[in-house]
């Protein structure tokens, strides 16, 4: 978990606006829902190869109606 706020704290994402299940799911995924929340999913398997990648993957969504940090 910490990892992963590191990885939003990073883009200026406020944390009230991330939504980390506690159990990884499959393969692991990430969006931005309607409500402009960041929903990541940490992945079952090879958590580090992801979370490496995670920073890439963010950068690439609209993050226009996410909630910013001040």
């Amino acid at each position: 978990m910490r990892r992963i706020l590191a990885v939003t704290d990073a883009l200026g994402i406020h944390r009230e606006s991330v939504s980390v299940p506690l159990l990884p799911r499959g393969e692991g995924d990430l969006r931005v829902s309607a409500a402009g929340r960041v929903e990541i999913v940490a992945p079952e398997n090879d958590f580090e190869a992801w979370i490496e990648r995670l920073p890439h993957l963010a950068a690439g969504l609209d993050l226009s109606h996410v909630r910013r940090a001040s």
